[in-house]
């Protein structure tokens, strides 16, 4: 019997769950019986197992069998379930190497700012960070190169380097990086530019965003201007705002102030069970990623719990993606070679109302300052 033909424990198209699980109980009966008997006439294993205590090969025989049977009407699910695991790892692997293609974006931005280049896909400076959301799909840079990939896990592999940057930065955030540059620059920016002997486009001048600012400032005072003009009309309302979710300390001096103690013990007790369910998820995702790994590992000194574990999470996701960014790599270029039909208009439009914004706010500076109403400058 050939355990890699179709799987008939399977559920066919044509047949009921009633006629399905019949079937299944009666194939499970049928292997049972098959693969003990082979067991009783293999020679090999005969001899194999005249080395234990009689008493024990019945029982031996009983468990192996079930395994195996398991093992076949469960094995295609399984195999799929480790292949799907594995597809985890190289996606996440595909996008560490996006982060490869911010930092050429970053640096065809400094280069578009300082007028050294010019960009059909770029109008305005904020269009670098909409290309920061997309930047596989980025038509105007390099693509990546094996030399590039390998680069990306040197870097890696180096103590204390991390994935990516902070949940609230942005790899084209130019003017933190340019003015706040000795705690704010990527790490693997910096990295880059040592080995590639860029670190001097930041310092190229703003000639761009220094043109844009102006126009932006123009129509932002028209703006302010008509805003103050209706504030006039109508009295301004000072009152704080009554927001819990940026100001928390108010939910709670509401708490205080209006309810009884039975109600703000039950209420302590939400936030404390709410708490700990937080804490138990975070928990279990981050054990998850240890078990899934499947390799072995030490936890990381750190002064609480919670840091050991996320530490010892990032160290071994790092370790994950150094291993799959080759297979990472080849999905890349087999994706490249299908074309791109990443539409353009679809990001730059309607979708995005900070670009807009902008957008039309330079647009207006322009026309303000008696400039034709285009982004010729």
């Amino acid at each position: 019997m050939n355990t890699e033909d179709l799987n008939p424990f399977e559920k066919r198209k044509d047949e009921s769950y009633s006629e399905f699980e019949i079937r299944k109980a009666k194939l499970k009966e049928e292997y049972t019986e098959k693969f003990k008997q082979q067991f009783r006439e293999d020679p090999k294993i005969q001899a194999y197992i005249k080395n234990f205590q009689p008493n024990s090969i019945e029982k031996f025989l009983n468990s192996y069998v079930r395994k195996k049977v398991s093992a076949f009407q469960y094995g295609k699910f399984y195999e799929n379930k480790l292949e799907q695991e594995d597809l985890k790892w190289i996606n996440y692997a595909e996008k560490q190497l996006g982060n490869i293609q911010q930092k050429k974006l970053f640096n065809m931005q400094c280069l578009w700012r300082a007028e050294k280049i010019s960009l059909p896909e770029i109008e305005i400076a904020y269009d670098f960070m909409v290309w920061e959301e997309h930047i596989l799909d980025c038509p105007f840079i390099e693509p990546i190169t094996m030399e590039d990939v390998e680069l990306y896990q040197r870097f890696l592999q180096q103590e204390n380097t991390e994935l990516g940057i902070g949940f609230l930065d942005h790899w084209q955030n130019y003017e933190v990086y340019k003015y706040h540059r000795n705690s704010n620059v990527p790490e693997w920016y910096e990295y880059y530019d040592t080995y590639k002997g860029t670190s001097s486009l930041i310092n190229l001048p703003d000639i761009r965003g220094e043109k844009e600012k102006v126009y932006l400032d123009t129509s932002g005072k028209e703006l302010k201007k008509k805003h103050q003009e209706n504030a006039n009309k109508t009295p301004l309302d000072k009152r704080p705002y009554l927001d819990d979710h940026l100001y928390p300390p108010l939910m709670l001096e509401f708490i205080k102030r209006f309810e009884d103690k039975h109600t703000q013990k039950y209420l302590k007790i939400q936030d404390r069970i709410k708490e700990m369910h937080q804490n138990e998820e975070f928990l279990m995702n981050k054990i998850k990623i240890l078990i899934q790994a499947d390799m072995p590992f030490k936890f990381e000194e750190a002064d609480d719990w919670k840091t050991s574990l996320s530490k010892t999470v990032e160290k071994i996701e790092k370790l994950k993606v150094i291993e799959f960014l080759p297979l990472a790599f080849e999905q890349y270029q087999l994706k490249a070679s299908m074309g791109n039909n990443f539409n353009i208009k679809d990001k730059f439009g309607n979708e995005n109302s900070i670009r807009n914004f902008l957008y039309k706010s330079i647009l207006d500076g322009r026309e303000l300052l008696g400039e034709p109403r285009n982004f010729d400058f």
